[in-house]
């Protein structure tokens, strides 16, 4: 329930600053979770960075690297905690991504986010990519091993080609070979619902296509379909076809500044 508790940020701080105080006894995964869900709210957040600072220790800090990244600026007090993760080979990249949202300077991240993606695989890329996306042109230094996954004629299949191609258009604008699997991806029937923890790829791809705007002509007819046709695309509830009509028709879905395949760009209406 907390994302929808925004506009009643203030009069849950007392609570939720009881919640997190180290003295209550609380699985350390509802901790989690209630970190993952007030990443929602961005900058309103911040009242709270020091009582999450003063629950989570150095040693699990990377568990709230998300919210510190979606506060922002006024995460600014734990700048020093997070610069001292920027060694570690698991979390460095996220550190870094975290750093560039507080300080507004790019610094390591497009580098390490590239390592990242170079070591660990084309599977990575479902929570590389977003935060490369977010960096824009800053992380055109990426751009060859998101190509290497996004071409991987043996194993890209299996890889977020969604997220892949949102970000190589937020860094190049170069449309060229990314429409056609974003295309693929929202003409199957039935479109999946929400996602776990995150919007499905197919609704990601039908903002993409918004995006890229003219480039992405050829998705015209796929996106008039999703956006004024009585069919339904789902098999949830209205809900979940209007979450696609919106995408279609160039809503925005507004979410917080933050991370984890959160898009950040308005979308263009189609026409």
């Amino acid at each position: 329930m907390i994302p929808a508790l925004v506009e009643h940020a203030n009069a849950l701080m007392p609570a939720l600053r009881t919640y997190l105080d180290p003295s209550q006894r609380y699985d350390g995964m509802k901790i989690v979770d209630c970190l993952d869900a007030l990443v929602s709210w961005g900058a309103a957040a911040a009242p709270l960075v020091p009582a999450i600072a003063a629950r989570v220790s150095q040693r699990f800090l990377s568990v709230a690297l998300p919210l510190f990244g979606a506060i922002g600026p006024a995460a600014a007090d734990v700048e020093s905690q997070v610069r001292a993760l920027l060694d570690d080979e698991q979390d460095g990249h996220e550190a870094a991504w975290t750093l560039w949202r507080i300080t507004g300077e790019p610094g390591q991240a497009p580098a390490l986010l590239a390592e990242h993606l170079a070591r660990n695989g084309g599977h990575a890329a479902r929570d590389a990519a977003p935060m490369l996306e977010e960096l824009g042109p800053a992380a055109a230094i990426a751009v060859p091993v998101l190509r290497e996954h996004f071409h991987d004629a043996e194993h890209g299949h299996l890889y977020d080609r969604v997220a892949i191609a949102r970000t190589l258009w937020a860094i190049t604008r170069d449309s060229d070979g990314l429409v056609t699997p974003l295309l693929e991806a929202i003409t199957a029937r039935p479109l999946p619902d929400w996602g776990h923890r995150r919007p499905a790829s197919e609704l990601l791809a039908v903002e993409a296509l918004g995006m890229m705007g003219a480039a992405a002509a050829a998705a015209v007819p796929a996106l008039e379909t999703i956006a004024h046709d009585r069919a339904r695309v789902t098999d949830r509830d209205v809900w979940a076809d209007e979450r696609y009509q919106q995408a279609a028709q160039g809503i925005p879905r507004h979410p917080a500044p933050g991370h984890h395949g959160r898009a950040r760009l308005l979308l263009r209406p189609v026409r």
